[in-house]
């Protein structure tokens, strides 16, 4: 799906069918758009861009990027699972994009660059693929930094 920025963008839907069915979407850098909140529905995880807070709003809007607020609201309305928060300005401080995202959507994560997402199958999600809840937030994710002792193939 084309995305809303400045040059030519993309979002991404990965889709797992089987046993379980998992959705993942990846915006990429873009401005809040109907068309991704379209492409996200029900996904069990959306990866949004995320680069400034509220009080840099017309700057997102002029850079073709999203606030941390706009990110949440777009998970809300697309009823995704989980929303993990990516590309996030310096300018900007962690706590500061995670506490504006969680107003909107509790189930937002920023993880740190090469962190590992788990996204675990949800019970709201039946074995057809059609999401049960209704709601926002009903996935889960799990993450941890690969720099971690605890993750595999890395030594205290």
């Amino acid at each position: 799906t084309r995305t809303d920025h400045t040059a030519t963008a993309l979002a991404w839907s990965f889709q797992e069918t089987g046993k379980w069915f998992r959705r993942i979407v990846f915006s990429g850098d873009t401005r809040p758009t109907a068309a991704l909140i379209n492409a996200a529905r029900d996904a069990d995880l959306l990866i949004h861009d995320s680069t400034f807070t509220d009080i840099r709003t017309a700057w997102a809007q002029r850079l073709g990027h999203s606030t941390a607020t706009q990110a949440a609201t777009e998970a809300a309305l697309a009823h995704a699972g989980a929303l993990a928060l990516t590309h996030i300005s310096l300018r900007e401080t962690r706590a500061s994009i995670l506490a504006e995202a969680r107003r909107i959507f509790p189930a937002a994560a920023l993880p740190d660059d090469l962190d590992v997402l788990t996204v675990l199958p949800s019970p709201a999600r039946g074995r057809d693929g059609i999401v049960r809840s209704g709601t926002s937030g009903w996935a889960t994710i799990v993450h941890r930094s690969v720099a971690s002792p605890t993750a595999p193939g890395l030594s205290a």
